[in-house]
């Protein structure tokens, strides 16, 4: 008897270390997320505060937008929208493009 292992890998293409993709405050950032093979994945799905950002096919996601620095520290997860045991999560770091306004 013949068996399938579901292992599928997923990662995010524009990831600058384990687990965090960085971005600048007003520029466009695009956030991908890619699986190693379609054959078990339905659909890829970009998660943010339990929000769905994009919906992919069984191949990737993207999601672009100008990130703030509200956005910093945001969590993103990329998971298969029929099996969440499928996923992956990011933070995303905000370089500010000014500190913060002191107003006495």
């Amino acid at each position: 008897m013949k068996t399938r292992s579901l292992i599928t890998e997923l990662w995010f293409i524009n990831q600058t270390d384990r687990n965090k993709i960085v971005g600048q405050e007003g520029t466009d950032l695009d956030i991908t997320c890619s699986s190693d093979t379609g054959q078990f994945i339905a659909a890829l799905v970009l998660e943010s505060s339990e929000t769905i950002k994009a919906i992919g096919d069984n191949h990737s996601v993207s999601y672009s937008f100008k990130p703030d620095r509200t956005d910093h520290l945001s969590k993103y997860k990329c998971v298969d929208s029929k099996r969440s045991s499928i996923m992956i999560e990011i933070t995303l770091f905000i370089r500010c493009k000014y500190g913060p306004l002191y107003l006495s």
